[in-house]
């Protein structure tokens, strides 16, 4: 709504996840849902980061199309950034509601970085790379996810400088990635239980960008990746897709909320010849 003010949760996770219906019609006791916010006094340097970085990729997405919304997103990025940057406190802090579902466990330097490192894609001004390679430190994280951006940051680093020492932290990520973290009997990268093909698809992705940006292993990246997502979609022992409506032989009854709600009505109507 305005500068240093973003709303970033709406309704309380623990109520939410108490009721199995149309998230639409989700009132805790009637009442409408409430929303959380971060602001001036109460800081969430990792979401307003998230947030900025996610406008300014759209902005370069929308440029040709669209220029005035494009302009409109890179306004709010600029904006947001701004806020992260100098209200640095981590979101959970100020939306205690979050912290047994999305906890800063990482930090928020890493959305900062990545926050410099879209606006410095999407503008092209000196100032945001000057300030991300002042910042940034070189190091082989263990993932990229929701909670850690530092592989995508040195992908960005390594497309928009050129730079040997980026593409080698690129490299480093990627041999640890491929060589050290645990796979299933038949090929899929697993890190932990909790959504594994999340993180075996961002190391794919990873992989992708790489062998884009022409790394010495370039080839093997690319087959690497192709495997994650053929294992994904079906090429595995269980001759199944993970992914809903894609694939060989995909889930028919996803865990989801809003889809067993419709299904329930659909076919209550069908039995009863409606």
């Amino acid at each position: 709504p305005q500068n240093n003010e973003l709303y970033v949760q709406v309704t309380d996770a623990q109520v939410d996840h108490s009721m199995w219906q149309r998230p639409e019609d989700a009132r805790p006791n009637g009442q409408p849902n409430k929303s959380y916010k971060i602001d001036g006094q109460n800081g969430g340097s990792d979401v307003a980061a998230e947030t900025a970085s996610a406008l300014a990729a759209a902005s370069i997405i929308f440029k040709n199309t669209d220029p005035e919304y494009s302009a409109l997103c890179l306004q709010h990025a600029k904006a947001l950034f701004s806020f992260a940057d100098t209200v640095r406190r981590s979101y959970h802090q100020s939306v205690p509601a979050a912290t047994d579902y999305y906890k800063s466990w990482n930090g928020y330097e890493d959305e900062l970085l990545w926050g410099l490192a879209w606006l410095y894609k999407a503008t092209g001004e000196d100032i945001y790379l000057n300030k991300l390679e002042l910042r940034y430190q070189s190091k082989t994280p263990l993932e990229f996810s929701w909670d850690d951006k530092t592989a995508g940051v040195q992908v960005l680093l390594a497309q928009e400088t050129g730079l040997d020492k980026y593409k080698q932290d690129v490299a480093n990520f990627l041999n640890n990635a491929m060589n050290n973290v645990d796979k299933t009997t038949d090929g899929m990268t697993w890190l932990r239980k909790w959504g594994p093909n999340r993180y075996a698809a961002n190391y794919a992705a990873i992989a992708m960008f790489a062998a884009n940006i022409e790394l010495p292993n370039s080839d093997q990246y690319r087959t690497y990746a192709t495997q994650q997502i053929r294992y994904m979609l079906g090429e595995n022992k269980r001759q199944s897709s993970y992914v809903i409506g894609i694939g060989r032989n995909p889930p028919q009854r996803p865990h989801h909320r809003g889809r067993y709600s419709y299904a329930f009505i659909f076919n209550f109507l069908m039995l009863n010849g409606y």
